[in-house]
């Protein structure tokens, strides 16, 4: 290899040096600007493939955590078709997404978006750790790259429906869904949904609008305990007043004060 290349400069040799400085220094300019023009190419390629990459996984982490947003009452309540059918929304809503799909605590799959059904490889393709806000993972398919984004349902406690009580009490109707994820703080919870979000605190005021009541139990690591009581009966209370249906239909009220 050697030999060659001082074969070729033997050659070369003459030649260069047969030509003027002048020329000389136009061609180290013309090689320098040629190198320089080539490494800013390199770069700006390198830089827009770089923002693109991060623009896709933002919009793919907002997408991932809208869906584990609206998941957590469907999971607390063990609403598996309303689940299935939010995967599938989440997918026709958005045309880069191919798929969507939740899983609970032990990695037991609860609802997907494909229709040919759910390939097995991804329940252990991508999986958060504790204490991660999300984990992405760039996979190799027949389409191409796609970049999966898992997020935790509920900060990761959400976890599985254990038992589903309803009965009636007397005069009320008691709903008791327990699960065994790794709990949370129920004031701290119930105050952050108050910000602009439905969940535990949304589903307390619909409760109170029908005269029920909502409770919540739970603690981080204790899983988490729901108790919806709603009184029935021809005498029922809505809000704060107490109504009674007449025999022509009316309904006629008093505050209960």
């Amino acid at each position: 290899m050697k030999g060659r290349f001082r074969r070729l400069w033997a050659r070369l040799w003459p030649t260069i040096g047969g030509v003027s400085l002048r020329v000389k220094i136009m061609g180290i300019a013309l090689l320098m600007i040629a190198v320089l023009g080539l490494g800013l190419t390199v770069q700006t390629r390198t830089t827009l493939a770089r923002n693109l990459e991060r623009e896709i996984e933002q919009r793919a982490l907002s997408v991932a955590r809208d869906l584990a947003f609206r998941s957590t009452d469907l999971i607390l309540t063990n609403n598996l078709y309303s689940l299935y059918v939010l995967t599938r929304e989440t997918v026709r809503n958005n045309e880069d997404v191919r798929y969507a799909f939740v899983v609970d605590l032990r990695g037991n799959l609860l609802a997907h978006s494909f229709e040919g059904g759910f390939p097995p490889d991804l329940l252990t393709a991508n999986r958060v750790e504790a204490g991660e806000p999300y984990h992405r993972e760039v996979l190799q398919t027949e389409e191409g790259l796609i970049q999966d984004i898992a997020v935790p349902v509920f900060g990761g406690r959400a976890g599985t429906v254990v038992s589903i009580i309803l009965e009636r009490r007397g005069d009320t109707v008691v709903l008791i869904v327990e699960d065994d994820g790794r709990g949370f703080d129920v004031k701290e919870a119930m105050a952050a949904q108050r910000r602009g979000h439905l969940g535990l605190s949304g589903m307390a005021e619909r409760a109170s609008l029908v005269g029920g009541r909502l409770t919540v139990e739970s603690a981080p690591g204790a899983g988490a305990m729901i108790l919806l009581e709603v009184p029935i009966g021809d005498g029922h209370r809505r809000g704060d007043r107490r109504f009674t249906r007449g025999k022509d239909g009316t309904d006629s009220g008093d505050d209960g004060r």
